[in-house]
């Protein structure tokens, strides 16, 4: 990380008076009010570089200072160089309640990771889609319930006042079984997103540990990649059943094509006929 201009003015004006005006290290610090040891500690390092006058007046500020401070040079590539290990930072995102946001902040950042937040969340996007090229998805019995509605709807009449309307169908299917529940509700909103999460617990006869949901505005608020904001009212659900959230990545098929194909087994099956 680069120094302060001042920083830099202050080293300039010591070799000037030294190298320049042919001053002692007592007279420059008489004149610039300058401590000693700063003084000497800058005569030994234009020394080391072999610096003379001439060149110091060229000279950037960044390259000066890479010629005075060549660790901080060195530390600074050490820092750019360094690279997380993605595959823990992937097995730490399926963990109840970790965000990227909080792996960088607690360890990465700390570690010396010199690289802003939106700089690793790139590199994460980056290693992920490379690493999805040949990835194949494993699921284990019970572990994650895939979650979305299906795109046909089923016409309901009112039998006193005559009314059509169209119900939605909620589907749910486990990643490792397929196991599918579905069930017409009156519309998407969350009381019936919620209600229909109940009914496929209790026909199911156990949880699972994670949700999967699609990026409905009833399970997610804003559908962000890596960070996605979940609804609240879904979140206290999950919480109070103790499980975990994981929504599928907008663009992002894949995630989801356990409850696509649960949703096509649904509408060729049941609702087509």
């Amino acid at each position: 990380m680069a120094r302060p201009r001042k920083t830099m003015k202050t080293h300039r004006d010591i070799l000037r008076h030294i190298l320049g005006l042919q001053l002692s290290a007592n007279e420059t610090h008489a004149i610039l009010g300058i401590s000693r040891g700063k003084i000497q500690d800058c005569l030994k390092r234009a020394q080391a570089a072999h610096l003379r006058l001439e060149q110091i007046d060229a000279m950037l500020d960044d390259e000066l200072e890479s010629l005075l401070f060549p660790e901080k040079e060195l530390e600074n590539e050490k820092k750019e160089s360094y690279e997380p290990d993605w595959e823990k930072v992937l097995a730490e995102l399926q963990r109840r309640g970790v965000k990227l946001r909080l792996l960088y902040d607690e360890r990465y950042e700390s570690a010396g990771f010199d690289q802003s937040y939106s700089q690793f969340c790139r590199r994460f996007k980056k290693w992920r889609q490379s690493r999805e090229i040949d990835m194949r998805q494993e699921h284990i019995a019970g572990e994650k319930l895939y979650i979305d509605f299906a795109g046909m709807t089923v016409a309901v009449t009112n039998p006193e006042t005559g009314e059509v309307t169209q119900a939605q169908i909620f589907v749910a299917t486990f990643g490792a079984s397929n196991y599918t529940y579905f069930e017409a509700v009156a519309s998407q909103k969350l009381a019936d997103w919620i209600s229909a999460h109940i009914n496929a617990f209790k026909y199911f006869g156990g949880l699972p540990k994670f949700l999967i949901p699609d990026n409905l505005k009833s399970a997610v608020t804003a559908a962000n990649r890596f960070d996605p904001i979940l609804n609240r009212t879904y979140e206290r659900f999950a919480k109070h059943y103790n499980l975990g959230i994981i929504p599928a990545r907008k663009y992002r098929p894949k995630d989801k094509s356990k409850v696509e194909k649960g949703v096509q087994n649904t509408e060729y099956r049941v609702l087509a006929f």
